[in-house]
């Protein structure tokens, strides 16, 4: 259970870390999109999946082998 919160926390840091900045985002809000564009608001929720994805991963890995 301990290997599992390591990999949950690492995982946060990471995702974290790795967040634009406002100035960034303000930046990125600016762009003109095109019009095909239509799925931005579902891109969190594809990330959030995605980084659930490397958790269990990693996870049923770590069960597999007990060890680092």
């Amino acid at each position: 259970m301990v290997a599992a919160l390591l990999i949950l926390v690492v995982m946060v840091g990471v995702g974290l870390a790795i967040n634009p900045s406002r100035q960034q985002f303000d930046w990125f809000l600016r762009l003109r999109r095109p019009a095909w564009l239509t799925f931005e608001g579902l891109i969190p929720l594809i990330w959030i999946s995605i980084y659930a994805c490397f958790y269990a991963s990693a996870l049923l890995c770590w069960n597999a082998s007990w060890s680092w």
